[in-house]
């Protein structure tokens, strides 16, 4: 139960993000601070069932590969943005764990 919980706020999360910053902008902030967030979760004293709601449940559903890809088709340029945010973001994330 609580794992939906976390998912259902993942995606409000996304969507009110999304809302606010328009896309393509919005689904890169949603996967970098996805990512950042991530690597906070896995290199903190967290038990695995924490992570497992928190990573897979929250994160799982505020980030968006889906979206992303359709998004890169038309315009392929942040996917590299994307991907060097998303790694930096992680890094620091684990850092700050």
């Amino acid at each position: 139960m609580i794992f939906a919980i976390a998912a259902g706020l993942g995606a409000v999360s996304r969507f009110v993000l999304r809302s606010v910053v328009d896309s393509p902008t919005g689904t890169m902030l949603a996967n970098v601070i996805g990512a950042t967030m991530l690597g906070w979760l896995v290199a903190g004293p967290w038990t695995d069932h924490e992570m497992w709601v928190a990573g897979t449940g929250f994160l799982g559903s505020f980030t968006t590969f889906s979206t992303w890809m359709w998004e890169s088709k038309e315009n392929p340029a942040p996917i590299f943005v994307t991907l060097v945010a998303g790694l930096i973001g992680a890094w620091i994330g684990s850092l700050a764990a």
